[in-house]
């Protein structure tokens, strides 16, 4: 503002009225005026690019993150025992509490383990950490159809066939015909925990 407003005093200075090295000030002024424009435009041009690298960096920061927690819950899900599952993803629990992946893996985990209440009571804690991505909802919905629970799980399913992209649907539409041609008493494999989730 200020130098927009220097500009126009200058600008209207005639040559004619004034001595030259006022008309020489004026041009300095002119100057000045552009020199200070195009510095506070670079200056904004340097902080959106900025701006642009340091969120790229976030997003390779946080896929990283990802793809490193899906390793190590994989090679927990992989241990000689559940106990030894469920301690190593207990740690990682404590490193990452908000990651949905590793709250279901540890569901999975229990429900291998038979400990009912358990699984679903971590199923259920994914759900809410993470409640608009399919995967978690898919779990628990699978897990209620293993314990026989059918009208819980189809419900479920088709929860998180609202969440899923074209991809997720059709597995998910797998389970819930499978869970359709399931008696109330017979069983079904329980899956390992979904994986597919993304940092948002």
């Amino acid at each position: 503002m200020i130098f927009t407003v220097l500009y126009l005093i200058v600008n209207n200075v005639t040559l004619l009225d004034t001595p030259t090295w006022l008309s020489d000030m004026k041009n300095y002024c002119l100057l000045l005026c552009l020199i200070v424009t195009w510095t506070l435009t670079g200056c904004h041009t340097l902080h959106a690019d900025e701006t642009e690298l340091s969120h790229a960096h976030f997003a390779r920061h946080s896929m990283h993150q990802h793809n490193r927690i899906k390793r190590l819950v994989g090679e927990a899900l992989q241990a000689d025992s559940h106990s030894t599952s469920l301690h190593q993803l207990q740690q990682l629990n404590n490193q990452f509490p908000q990651n949905p992946m590793i709250t279901s893996a540890i569901g999975y985990v229990h429900a291998q383990s038979h400990h009912t209440k358990l699984a679903i009571l971590a199923y259920q804690h994914a759900i809410k950490l993470a409640p608009k991505r399919p995967e978690w909802q898919n779990n628990l919905g699978t897990y209620y159809c293993q314990l026989g629970q059918l009208a819980k799980g189809i419900i479920t399913l088709k929860k998180a066939q609202t969440f899923a992209s074209l991809e997720e649907q059709h597995w998910i539409k797998d389970n819930i015909q499978h869970c359709h041609s399931l008696q109330a008493t017979s069983g079904i494999k329980n899956p390992p925990p979904s994986t597919h989730a993304t940092p948002h």
